[in-house]
């Protein structure tokens, strides 16, 4: 975050924080939070922007690519995707997941969190809600004021 390349803006000014394709950046677009009221969210709907992450930190518990089971040989000089992005994975294993027939066929797992991944979930949530209050701008004119 804070020793890495400064992105291109339009507005000229440099962006704080993660970039705008990181997970935890795009996160509350694609789960916002609902309206508070007096009922309470399901279990699952709650769970969803963690469950989401999960996916993203934990690939290859979800049977999605990782670069330890890559299929290309160890010798290839070729870049490996760019994991910043797996929306598109993701929906297309969802899909796979609604046919059992294909999922049979291309052996692949189960698209439901694994237990052993349940009680991290909590984690993931918080993560999310810390990043998401977070200003970056003040924690990095606070931790190392600019004299300029």
């Amino acid at each position: 975050m804070y020793h890495n390349r400064v992105a291109s803006v339009k507005g000229g000014k440099p962006p704080y924080g993660l970039p705008p394709k990181h997970i935890l950046t795009r996160l509350p677009t694609l789960f916002p939070r609902p309206v508070p009221s007096t009922a309470r969210a399901p279990k699952a709907v709650a769970e969803a922007p963690a469950r989401h992450l999960a996916k993203y930190i934990f690939p290859r518990q979800f049977g999605l690519h990782n670069v330890f089971t890559s299929e290309k040989a160890r010798s290839s000089f070729e870049i490996m995707p760019d994991y910043l992005d797996r929306e598109v994975e993701i929906k297309a294993r969802h899909s796979l997941s609604l046919c059992s027939e294909a999922r049979w066929l291309m052996k692949l797992g189960s698209i439901k969190t694994p237990l052993r991944l349940k009680p991290v979930l909590p984690l993931l949530d918080r993560l999310a809600t810390l990043n998401a209050r977070c200003t970056y701008r003040k924690l990095l004119d606070r931790r190392c004021p600019s004299k300029v």
